[in-house]
């Protein structure tokens, strides 16, 4: 077993160590007990589990043996505990890379499984709808995308939901995806107590008679007085904690960006022919279709570490009815003013050709305006 199974084994073992309904310690999940085993034998770990747990609190930069590899997509200034959780870089590896990318495969032994199981769907979901699509006609591969956008869409506009809310939106397109998939990716709301939201960071919890979310670092200002009250009711669902780091806390600024592209488009209703979310399902965010027959690409970031970040971008897909002029990867206004070099890094480090830029969400916008504002002023002089 290398370094990286046995870091892969901690994160799964303390997420299960922390999900125990009854809050014992003892015995250890075996995936934790396995990761402990293996840290004893580099004798950098302290002998009690609480002195571990304090010691896992700390960056993982500061105490994870200093030859041993850390994944790329885990930022080491990180911990891995708070407040008797993962810390949201945890959380962040956990869902995103370990259940969202199919670990569930590996060797690996999930404590709970079906909890794992339940937070792949909609990956499973977006596959099944991809293999249908390759063998549907042009107007079938129209429906698929429409159903998926549809769903992407409602899982982030309504956290919070109910079984009869589900059935009646997707009552007419229940033939591609059966409602109860949508049911799916929603959990049962069971302590029949008022619900908060906060429409940046999504559902929240209560700890020690506070208001939590899943990005302490991003968003912590969760009073009453700034978040939303969802009042419980019978049959009441909220998004899966996979399904909030997979689709909700990505599609916030999504849709941000959508609504303000609308908003231009609405302004200068003859240079933007057509907006579409996710084309093609999802093979970038938003594309921008204008009035002289060309085309913007759009794809939004949204991660703490623009080094990191720079290294994943790359050349957006641009073959057929996904071609573009220009493409643009855009970084949320507040991502960008959460470090004065943010941008500066992420545009040193990023590999890209000309043809795509990297913009804040402000000054895309603008870039928009401008350009649908001298397309209108065009086709008056015409």
């Amino acid at each position: 077993m290398n370094e990286v199974d046995a870091f892969n084994l901690l994160i799964i073992g303390l997420k299960e160590f922390f999900d125990r309904p009854d809050n014992e310690p003892y015995p250890l999940p075996q995936n934790l007990a396995r990761a402990t085993q293996i840290l004893f034998q580099t004798g950098q770990l302290p002998p009690t589990l609480w002195q571990m747990l304090q010691r896992w609190s700390q960056p993982v930069q500061d105490w994870w043996p200093e030859s041993w590899y850390i994944p790329d997509n885990f930022d080491p200034t990180f911990g891995l505990v708070r407040e008797r959780s993962l810390t949201e870089e945890g959380l962040s590896y956990y869902y995103n890379v370990l259940v969202g990318k199919a670990a569930i495969t590996t060797s690996y032994r999930f404590e709970h499984t079906q909890h794992a199981l339940d937070n792949f769907r909609f990956q499973r979901l977006l596959n099944e709808l991809k293999a249908e699509r390759e063998t549907a006609p042009e107007v079938g591969q129209q429906a698929i995308d429409a159903v998926y956008t549809q769903i992407r869409r409602y899982l982030i506009e309504h956290p919070f939901t109910t079984t009869a809310a589900i059935r009646q939106a997707f009552w007419k397109s229940r033939k591609i995806v059966p409602i109860e998939d949508v049911s799916g990716l929603y959990e049962e709301c069971s302590d029949s107590t008022t619900q908060w939201l906060c429409h940046r960071c999504g559902p929240l919890h209560g700890q020690n008679g506070r208001l939590h979310g899943v990005q302490p670092t991003r968003c912590n200002n969760h009073t009453h007085n700034t978040t939303q009250a969802v009042p419980w009711e019978a049959g009441m669902l909220r998004i899966r904690p996979g399904i909030h780091w997979q689709v909700y806390l990505p599609g916030v600024p999504e849709l941000k960006l959508l609504a303000d592209l609308e908003r231009i488009q609405t302004t200068h209703n003859h240079a933007i022919r057509q907006l579409t979310l996710w084309p093609m399902l999802d093979q970038y965010d938003i594309r921008i279709e204008f009035s002289d027959g060309t085309a913007w690409a759009v794809d939004i970031k949204d991660h703490r570490n623009p080094v990191r970040l720079a290294s994943t971008l790359t050349i957006l897909p641009g073959i057929g009815a996904l071609a573009y002029r220009a493409g643009f990867y855009v970084i949320p206004d507040d991502r960008a003013q959460s470090d004065q070099i943010y941008m500066r890094l992420l545009g040193e480090n990023a590999q890209l050709p000309a043809s795509i830029s990297i913009l804040t969400h402000s000054q895309f916008v603008e870039r928009v305006t401008q350009h649908a504002r001298a397309l209108s002023t065009k086709r008056k002089k015409a």
